[in-house]
């Protein structure tokens, strides 16, 4: 359908308010229209300049018919409907939308014709009925319709991108000075900022009005939106380092968003017949494509690292910083600009009561709670997505970005489609309504045209009732969406589903949501503003933006209580659920606990655990207490009993320390528990990452923070050389170390689980090697007369004595005991129901007496004045120090830990037999796993792989349990280097990521400790060289030659260097000390930069790991561990190591491209270039490890056979 300009010509002589339109059928799809000359309308909207009367500028793209806003006549295409198809018609009069009245009369393809009167929406209240319209002003250039859009859809753009750069940001800020209750905090600080855009959005209209400028007022205000973003940006870096600038940053953007519902105030007024749908859709357009671009931002300033003097602009604040400037830039161009013509109504009292009146109370009310659930949403959305992608799937930034940008893009189809998704209902509903009434088409248009279209009582397929109808539809799409946002999460819940497809349906539910937000945002609007004559529309304005600010208040303050209401809380998702429940009113006692995944218990039961826990520093008048992850031994790992640090905190973590205050909660862990304490840690806890520059220790944490305090411990839970130490540093600030009688934890753990106490037996000659007498008359020896030794060290009791216990401490073959050893006296202190009558009579033979465990301190106390000197090792409690008399103790390293490190003979071939058979429940269950993941087995989740590894060593000989419990990690969980998971939240294997495993079995003869990385499809480039330089790292340890006195310490820099040449590194230590059928790590030396290992030397027997690793942050991880001993050289003086782990290296994830040819003959080729290196070992290691295992397989295990061969 085409129509020719040449027909439309302008008649300027006419004074009539009357123009017509002439449509006529060529054939049955082709409508011709001719147009009589029109006038325009004399309105405030047409006179203020602000926009151009056209609706070319505002929406070049819709279209419309008689199933829109038949008022509307407009200077593009128009879709008319008919029995047949709909078609087009291109209208080339950029000023036919201002017509106050016109006929149009209609032609259809049946033969019928109508001619239906277009009327404006309202007349002007400065007008009576039937007066006549006077002249209007010279239309706009082309020109000033351009600038005019320019400036709308600039506000429209920078308020939208506003919005997701400098969420982020004041969340960082927060959490970082207000970090045990950044969660409300923020809540809080959102919700002044909207209350203030409310009490502005009231008055700006009265404050415009009594200045006499409506520009330079909004002006004013988007220049306080610079003012306070850079206002918090600067407390960003430090320069205001306080909550306080963020309040009243915050503030400050709440007073500029008072002005931001004017510009879809503007648009509403601009004329009476313009479709204003279509012009607010596009006004939403712009705003939704800066929400697509402000996370694609966020990410690009994360790699913004820039120093100021002092200051230093990261990603934290330069998004904040980028946001203002936005603001100020829009300032100046809309200053530049904008036009300042129009006075705003100054009491908005009136045109309310009008709105009501004219729209009716029940569709008014609709139409004002439609909008308030509307921002409500929205808001709910700025907040919830951002933090469900980072806090409870750990996504990384880059991937962050791209899904934020994936769902608000989405979300554009809303505003894009708005007007052709109205025109599709209205033919929907006019053909359902012919249908049901038996009435044709053109006479229910007739019909229709007697209302006008404009009043709230409009049928459902035309005018103000097609609106009316497409507001519903939007609010049950939005509904729609937040129902599949609740049970992505629900069925995570009940059927444990993976990461992968609960995001998807979160998103999913979001991006539905925002569709629906954005059809929203264009049709209330124009409910609203259609309920009005033209001269209130500017004046009622306001309350739009009130009603939004409203939105914008509760969506924070709603989530918040949530918080307080579900059982989850903080990070586990229980607010955001909470919110999506209530604004589809679902009662809150019906959603499902959602939990995390290392975490069994909910944030808000860990945080009432807290507050208990501060009444009992406020009752023993105690200001911090110290929380340690050990027990009364210094244990590395504890009974469930002596958890205590996890059950205040559900940090699980081995290794750790705690400050709880009355107001604050801190807590120190080394980089193997980075990742996994932030997950695990509400935002009630401070975390301190231990070992990275700036960062301070707990103890020198304590030096600056803690002046004039009282600080309470457990004496039997810190040691005595810590103690003593301590003392010293508070001595210094006027502080106080107070010991309390009891452990306060204890006192508010009700539940707390009793000690697994299991019976004691004795560990035969042929694994020991050596018998118990001869290892307690070394330490007699050592010691001399009239001194004694206290050893507290689990393991060493055991392995002095050649007792072991399963199962009474996780993993650890030892028991609860203390040792007090002399020439003249041998005393056990244990659990006596612990002990068989074959282990009393073992003991009473090594005239060892027996005491009950609690006797210790009584028994210290009556025997230390025989005793010129105590010794203790540094593990030592100071309980038992103070029992023992604090003149005659010593600390030292223990005689038995320095004796327990060098392996005998029978303890090295125990070792080597172990490893053999370790290694071959590792191959059956890597060509197992290879096979399953292959045939896509949909079952593969790390905790089902775990669990049938677990079941391959329980059939081995000597098998005694895990040595420690299974790290069976795939994708971004690996990066956890001490990572454990949970049957009810496992991710599933595939052929894209790595999968690590890092298991061990407990056997009779030794302890095992292995770590193989494999890959089972094809790895990516970055994959490959993280594993390829932790391999070299691992070759340079495993074929090194070193010097007799030579200390871990020394040799740590070989593994890490291959990884330096690519900026990357590892937190943990190479290696660690493996016990003989005893502690997987074991002391005193080991591989490891820290200090603490430089004074041990490696000797001949000592075993230690070789494991350097890889960890990328939320991608993957790559540790490589086998397990050497230290033996002689060919060269006196000299030492090597000998391999112990017999588990083939994954080829497929080797870069031979970076490797020497001594490491690629290390890896394949065995002895074809020995002779041109310094090779320590015979073969090749897969080589090594073929011709090792083989032989042990038995022909019928055809597929591990097969599996093994391939390596």
């Amino acid at each position: 359908m085409t129509v020719d300009d040449s027909s439309m010509k302008s008649d300027n002589r006419s004074q009539s308010n009357k123009s017509s339109v002439s449509v006529q059928t060529n054939n049955r799809n082709d409508i011709a229209i001719q147009t009589s000359p029109a006038l325009y309308d004399n309105n405030e909207a047409s006179q203020n300049g602000l926009l151009a009367p056209s609706t070319t500028s505002l929406a070049p793209t819709a279209h419309n018919g008689v199933y829109g806003n038949n008022s509307n006549i407009r200077s593009r295409s128009v879709s008319f409907a008919s029995t047949a198809a709909p078609s087009r018609v291109g209208v080339n009069d950029p000023y036919a939308a201002f017509r106050s009245k016109s006929t149009i009369s209609l032609a259809l393809p049946t033969g019928d014709a109508i001619e239906i009167e277009d009327e404006p929406d309202q007349l002007p209240t400065d007008q009576k009925p039937g007066q006549r319209t006077p002249s209007p002003q010279q239309p706009s250039t082309k020109m000033q319709i351009f600038r005019r859009m320019c400036i709308i859809n600039l506000v429209a753009f920078s308020f939208g991108i506003d919005s997701t750069l400098w969420l982020p940001s004041v969340y960082n800020f927060i959490l970082t000075l207000r970090p045990n209750d950044a969660d409300r905090y923020l809540a809080v600080t959102q919700a002044v900022s909207a209350l203030a855009q409310f009490i502005v959005s009231l008055s700006i209209g009265v404050f415009a009005a009594k200045v006499h400028s409506l520009k330079w007022t909004i002006v004013v205000c988007i220049a306080l939106s610079f003012a306070g973003n850079f206002l918090y940006s600067c407390a960003g870096v430090g320069a205001l380092n306080n909550v306080g600038a963020i309040i009243g940053g915050r503030i400050l953007c709440g007073i500029a968003s008072g002005s931001s519902g004017l510009a879809m105030g503007f648009i509403a007024i601009s004329t009476a017949n313009v479709d204003r749908l279509e012009a607010l859709s596009q006004y939403r357009t712009y705003a939704g494509i800066a929400l697509v671009l402000g996370p694609a931002l966020n990410a690009l300033f994360g790699l913004i690292d820039i120093k100021i003097g002092n200051y230093t602009i990261n990603e934290n604040n330069a998004p904040t910083y980028c946001s203002s400037f936005i603001m100020a830039l829009l300032a100046i161009l809309l200053g530049l600009f904008l036009s300042n013509k129009t006075k705003p109504a100054p009491n908005p009292i009136v045109p309310a009561i009008e709105f009501f009146r004219r729209g009716h109370y029940g569709p008014s009310l609709i139409i004002l709670c439609s909008m308030l659930s509307s921002s409500y949403v929205s808001a709910l959305i700025l907040y919830v997505l951002p933090d469900r992608l980072s806090s409870f799937w750990g996504f990384s930034t880059g991937v962050q970005a791209g899904l934020q940008t994936a769902v608000y893009a989405a979300g554009l189809i809303g505003s894009l489609l708005s007007s052709y998704i109205r025109d599709g209902l209205g033919r929907l509903v006019l053909s359902i309504t012919s249908w049901k009434n038996g009435v044709d088409k053109v006479t229910l248009l007739e019909r229709a045209k007697a209302d006008g279209g404009v009043s709230a009582g409009a049928p459902l397929y035309t005018g103000i009732g097609l609106e009316i109808l497409l507001g519903i539809v939007s609010f049950l799409w939005v509904s729609l969406g937040l129902i599949a946002m609740i049970i992505s999460f629900g069925l995570d819940f009940v059927y444990s589903s993976s990461q992968a497809s609960t995001a998807a349906g979160f998103l999913i539910g979001c991006a539905v949501v925002m569709v629906g937000y954005n059809i929203q945002a264009a049709v209330l609007p124009t409910l609203f503003s259609k309920s009005l004559p033209n001269d209130l529309r500017v004046a009622l304005t306001p309350w739009y933006g009130a009603t939004v600010a409203m939105g914008k208040i509760l969506a924070p303050l709603i989530t918040e209580a949530i918080t307080k209401a579900t059982p989850t809380g903080g990070r586990t998702g229980g607010n955001q659920i909470g919110g999506y429940a209530l604004a589809l009113g679902v009662p809150i006692e019906h959603l499902p606990s959602f939990e995390t995944k290392l975490l069994q218990t909910s944030q808000t039961e860990l945080n009432d655990r807290l507050e208990d826990f501060r009444e009992l520093l406020t009752d023993n008048k105690l200001d911090y207490y110290i929380v340690p992850t050990t027990d009364a031994h210094a244990s590395e790992y504890v009974a469930d009993a002596d958890a205590r640090l996890a059950f205040l905190s559900g940090f699980t973590g081995s290794s750790g320390v705690a400050i709880v205050g009355a107001y604050d909660a801190h807590l120190w862990t080394d980089s193997r528990y980075y990742i996994q304490a932030e997950r695990e840690l509400s935002r009630a806890w401070t975390l301190h990452k231990d070992g990275l520059p700036g960062v301070p220790t707990w103890t020198e944490w304590l030096s600056k923070y803690t002046q004039s305090a009282r600080i309470g411990v457990d004496p039997k839970l810190m040691t005595y050389k810590q103690a003593t130490s301590i003392e010293d540093i508070l001595r210094d600030v006027e502080s106080q170390l107070i010991y309390t009688a009891h452990n306060l934890i204890d006192q508010i753990w009700y539940e707390r689980p009793a000690l697994p106490l299991r019976p004691l037996f004795v560990l035969g000659m042929e694994f020991t090697g050596k018998h118990a007498s001869e290892k307690l008359e070394d330490v007699d020896n050592w010691l001399g007369p009239k001194r004694a030794f206290i050893a507290s060290a689990l393991d060493d009791i055991a392995w002095v004595l050649n007792l072991r216990c399963q199962d009474s401490v996780p993993f650890n073959p030892v028991f609860y005991s203390y040792l007090l050893i002399s020439q003249s006296k041998k005393v056990l202190f244990v659990y006596k129901d612990q002990l068989t009558g074959v282990v009393s009579d073992y003991l009473s033979d090594l005239n060892v007496e027996i005491k009950d465990y609690a006797n210790i301190d009584n028994t210290l106390k009556s025997v230390s004045s025989n005793y010129t000197t105590i010794f203790t090792s540094e593990t030592v409690s100071r309980a038992v120090a103070s029992d023992s008399g604090f003149s005659r103790i010593r600390t030292t390293t223990s005689p038995i830990t320095l004796a327990k490190a060098a392996k005998n003979p029978v303890e090295l071939k125990g070792a080597r037999e172990a490893y053999k058979r370790d290694g071959l429940a590792f191959v059956r269950f890597l060509a197992w796993l290879d096979g399953q993941v292959r045939a896509g087995n949909p079952d593969l989740t790390e905790w089902n792989v775990s669990a049938k590894f677990d079941e391959i060593r329980s059939k081995l000989p000597l098998f005694k349990g895990l040595a420690y419990e299974n790290i069976s990690a795939t994708g971004a969980n690996a990066a956890l280097p001490h990572y454990s998971t949970s049957k009810d939240n496992s991710p599933k294997l595939d052929l894209t990521t790595p999968y690590l495993n890092d298991s061990g079995g407990q056997y009779l003869d030794g302890t095992c400790d292995t770590t193989r990385t494999v890959h089972f499809g094809k790895p990516t480039k970055e994959q490959k060289v993280a594993f390829t330089r932790v391999l070299q790292g691992h070759i340079a340890i495993d074929s090194l030659v070193f010097p007799e006195g030579t200390t871990g310490g020394h040799i740590d820099v070989l593994a890490r260097r291959p990884l330096w040449l690519e900026n990357l590194d590892f937190g943990h230590g190479t290696g660690h000390g493996i016990g003989a059928y005893l502690n997987v790590h074991e002391g005193p030396h080991g591989i490891n930069k820290g200090l603490s290992f430089a004074q041990f030397p490696l000797r001949v027997g000592c075993m230690n790991s070789n494991e350097p690793g890889y960890y990328a942050e939320n991608k993957f991880g790559m540790r490589i561990e086998s397990v050497v001993t230290v033996k002689e050289s060919s060269k006196k003086g000299w030492l090597k190591y000998e391999r112990l782990t017999k588990v083939p290296i994954d080829k497929r994830l080797v870069d031979y491209s970076l490797l020497t040819q001594f490491e690629k003959d290390w890896l394949n080729v065995g002895t074809f270039h020995v002779l041109k290196y310094t090779l320590t070992t015979p073969k090749a290691h897969n080589e090594d490890v073929k011709q090792t295992l083989l032989p042990l397989l038995d022909k019928s295990d055809k597929l591990t056979r097969k599996w093994l061969q391939l390596q």
